[in-house]
Formats: C-alpha cells, structure tokens, sequence
C-alpha cells in the first residue's frame, strides 16, 4: 500500500493535527499494529496512561525516530492523565511518567482523560478536587514545554465553560465520543451509507470516518487487524458531495455507546442526565 499523506487541521496553537489517526484502547500490544500504522501513513497516535501501552508504544517510536524512518516533529503523540492523579500537585509527575515510557521529551497534546477524580488507590472517589484546579496544573506543564497543547476529554460542555472562565490557556483540544448516530446504532447497516460505500467503492467504515473528516474532526479509530488499519487510513482520495453530508446529518436515534461507567455516582460525572433517562 502506498503511504497516504493525512490532511491536517490547526489548533489554536498553531499545531497540525492530523484528521485521522490510531486510537490504542483496548490494544495493549502495540508492537505490530503500530508498525503497520506508521507504514502505512499514520502520525497521529492517542494513548493513555490507564490503557497500559505507553512503553510498548515508546519503544516503537523511538525504534523509527532513532533510525530515521519518522522526524520527531512529523508526528502527533496524544496521551492522557488518569484520574486518580488529577490532583493538582500530582500532575507534573504524571506527564513526566508518561513522557518517559513514551520516550519523548514531549507530547504534542495532554488531556485530562475525565472530569472525576479518584483516589490514589483507585479505591473510591475523590470529591476534594475539582477539574479548575486540575485545570491549573496543566497550564503549568504546558509552560514548562511538557506538552505542546492541552485540552479535556469526557468532559460536558459546562465542564468546559467552568475551565473557560478561568483558564489563563484556553483548552486547545476537546476528545468525545463522535459518529454519524453519535452514538451507534447499527452504523454500517445505514440505508444511506451503503449507497455510498457502493457508489465510491468504499467500506461502511470508511465512509463514516469520511464523513467526520469532511467535517474536520480528528478521528482516532482503533484497530489491531492490519486490513482495517490500511482501510481506515485510505479514505482521502474521494470526497463526499454536500448533499450526501447533508443526508447523512440528518436527524437519527441518539444513544450513546460509551457510557463510561467508571464516572457513575461521581457528581462531576458528564453523562448522570443521560443515566437517569
């Protein structure tokens, strides 16, 4: 497969973000798919602390960095902080940490991975801190050139306006669950979408990830299978018409697939309105 050049948007940073990269969930062996996807054309990479892959993701990044195959400043590295360390006076020590598995002097974009806290032994909730101050914390570490953009993840939009009032740093970037149903029904099975992907000679999957793209929202899909992998990223060489956007934004059932149960309980939890219904 030929390496596909990933279009970009700009930050207010004035970083590139590039509109399609690997997402890591759930894939705690990186070695493979992460070879395959920077092969094949992927710079944007998403990872976590809690997801547990930061080192096996590092040693493949400085495997490419190291021997050429990748500059640094090509690359999109995204990781989050866990929410047992949302405290404020343990967020320096968190990126640092992250920053060393990953083999990086820095990441290109540190998010807060949810607006609750936990305690340290991840035993309860912490309800002493609350996402302002943590908010605090990662301007510090922007500063200090830790990162080069900081945003939130999971976060509700009044989350986000109570960071806004009294940010110093604006929030750079913003990560949530986003598709064509917002969430999914049975996406691939849509009427409209499989007239396209028979139109274009593309997959159901592609023609979702074209859609957002068309919209220019970074998306992050994961995946282990190198078929998928290839096929994900392989979605920049046709363009959806205006009217096929305006058809597949039409109204559709609204149900959100990832429910984040971890947050249940927590007042600061986003989704407790949508919970409740």
């Amino acid at each position: 497969m030929t390496k596909v050049a990933v279009p970009a948007t700009t930050l207010s940073t004035g970083a590139k973000l590039p509109l399609l990269g690997l997402g890591t969930w759930q894939n705690d062996s990186q070695s493979i798919p992460l070879r395959t996807a920077l092969d094949a054309g992927y710079r944007l990479i998403d990872t976590a602390t809690v997801y547990g892959n930061e080192a096996d993701i590092g040693a493949v990044l400085h495997e490419y960095i190291s021997s050429e195959k990748i500059k640094r400043e090509e690359l999109f590295i995204t990781t989050k902080l866990w929410c047992n360390h949302n405290r404020p006076d343990e967020v320096e020590n968190e990126i640092k940490e992250s920053l060393k598995k990953l083999q990086l002097d820095y990441v290109d974009l540190y998010l807060i991975h949810a607006p609750v806290t936990f305690k340290a032994d991840q035993s309860g909730h912490d309800l002493d801190v609350c996402v302002e101050d943590t908010w605090k914390a990662m301007e510090s570490v922007f500063h200090k050139g830790f990162t080069k953009a900081i945003g939130v993840s999971n976060f509700r939009a009044d989350q986000i306006e109570r960071i806004q009032k009294i940010a110093k740093i604006p929030i750079h970037n913003v990560q949530v669950e986003c598709h064509l149903y917002f969430p999914q029904f049975k996406l691939q099975e849509d009427e409209v979408v499989v007239k396209l992907s028979k139109k274009y000679g593309k997959t159901p999957a592609q023609i979702l990830l074209r859609h957002l793209t068309q919209r220019n929202i970074s998306v992050i899909p994961k995946s282990g299978n190198e078929k998928r992998l290839k096929e994900n990223i392989d979605i920049f060489d046709f363009q959806l018409t205006d009217a096929e956007i305006d058809e597949l934004n039409k109204p559709k059932h609204h149900q959100r697939l990832f429910t984040q149960d971890f947050m249940a309980g927590h007042p600061e939890d986003p989704y407790k309105d949508e919970r409740s219904c």
